[in-house]
């Protein structure tokens, strides 16, 4: 079984969204490529989230880091809040904390952005 959950954005692009703590490390460390995007919910428990870069040089537009971003905060101990901060960075500045527990990490240069949570349509 994959550690994660795929789903796509509205104009095709991949999410994957981590199934539990050790598959968010797998997800975020064996499986995200370090240009793709991880998204997760600030200060709250959930789930690593990855937008997928089809290559280096793909922008994403803002309403597919706005529908991953809903999905990393319906995926999150916030769910059931009205709007949740997401942070997001791309995955080479995400690193495993020492001696931390299975899928608590430090992200640098990240962006926030405030969602309301959205549970996946596909």
């Amino acid at each position: 079984r994959l550690p994660y959950k795929k789903y796509t954005t509205s104009i095709g692009e991949e999410i994957w969204v981590g199934r539990s703590a050790t598959d968010n490390d797998v997800l975020t460390f064996k499986y995200a490529r370090k240009y793709d995007l991880w998204l997760h919910s600030q200060q709250t428990s959930g789930s690593h989230v990855i937008l997928r870069r089809p290559n280096k040089a793909h922008q994403f537009q803002k309403s597919s880091i706005i529908e991953a971003a809903e999905i990393a905060a319906f995926f999150s101990t916030a769910k059931k809040s009205d709007t949740v901060p997401v942070i997001y960075t791309e995955v080479k500045y995400v690193r495993k904390l020492r001696k931390g527990r299975p899928g608590q990490v430090l992200a640098d240069r990240t962006k926030s952005i405030l969602v309301t949570p959205r549970r996946p349509k596909n």
